[in-house]
């Protein structure tokens, strides 16, 4: 048996959670699928899969065997860059989670570069708002723009993430334009989910003030809450980069200038230091150099 190869399916056939869908990923028939998994688990002495005619999932036994499988991989590609250096550009699978609107305004783009640069590489773009987890959702890397990162995950930090208060002309012709940060209380403000739903920081030279704040509208995406300031809803607080070109073009006002929203980190963050696939660590040091040319803040 070619362990290498039988570990390969095993790490399809987890992640796809089908024998057929990971025979069509890899080129091969369902029947080959269905003995590599049975001669690795022959060899291991592990039931790696509870089967039933309507569902497969893996064992305990399975999971601590794919942590194994994913280090032997690792491991095989080590060898085979260094055996032959002429043919070290990584390849494989990169499974990528991150927001709606980063993923939209500058990841995709991004990765359009790294795959042109990289063609052996194929990535898988999870996108959502809410921070996926890791492990259970076997994510090579998730980028994530916060100030509170699991100390648990390994965080590579990339830059620094400044939002900005907009809204359109005509909202403002409407409800009047405010003055000072205390006046955006009176207004209606559309809110994030987990970030800010009911109060705004600020700071200005030092010093630090929090404004209530509320609204008719609020969301876990960004994207919608853009979309709700651009059809003169309210004010948003939105990430710099998601509305420059918009400020640029006039179709967004910023307001209250003079005072800086709190800023948040832009984060690679993955499970662990060790035996990181190289095509994972390839993709890592490439967004962290690719994130220095772009728009971040004001």
């Amino acid at each position: 048996m070619d362990r290498i190869k039988a570990a390969e399916v095993f790490i399809e056939v987890s992640e796809r959670g089908s024998f057929s869908a990971a025979g069509e990923a890899l080129g091969m028939s369902r029947p080959m699928v269905t003995r590599y998994i049975a001669e690795l688990e022959a060899w291991t002495g592990l039931r790696l899969f509870q089967r039933t005619t309507r569902k497969l999932s893996i064992t305990a036994a399975g999971e601590a065997c794919l942590h194994r499988c994913k280090q032997m991989i690792e491991l095989a590609h080590e060898i085979e860059m260094t055996a032959s250096p002429i043919e070290s550009l990584p390849k494989g699978r990169i499974r990528i989670a991150a927001s709606n609107s980063f993923a939209k305004a500058h990841l995709t783009k991004a990765i359009s570069v790294f795959l042109e640069k990289y063609p052996k590489t194929e990535v898988e773009l999870v996108v959502g708002d809410k921070a996926t987890d890791l492990i259970d959702s076997k994510i090579d890397i998730a980028i994530r723009i916060s100030n509170d990162i699991d100390p648990g995950l390994i965080a590579k930090k990339l830059g620094s993430i400044k939002s900005t208060i907009v809204a359109t002309s005509e909202y403002l012709k409407k409800f009047g334009t405010p003055q000072k940060i205390t006046d955006l209380s009176t207004h209606n403000c559309l809110t994030h989910s987990y970030v800010g739903r009911t109060k705004w920081t600020f700071s200005k030279r030092g010093q630090k003030q929090e404004v209530a704040v509320r609204g008719n509208l609020y969301s876990n995406e960004t994207i919608v809450l853009l979309q709700g300031v651009l059809s003169h809803v309210g004010i948003g607080m939105l990430p710099y980069y998601l509305v420059y070109q918009m400020i640029e073009e006039k179709k967004l006002i910023p307001l209250v200038k003079d005072w800086q929203v709190t800023e948040f980190g832009l984060y690679a963050v993955y499970v662990s230091k060790k035996y990181i696939p190289p095509a994972v660590r390839t993709f890592i040091d490439f967004l962290s150099t690719e994130m220095k040319s772009t728009a971040w803040e004001p």
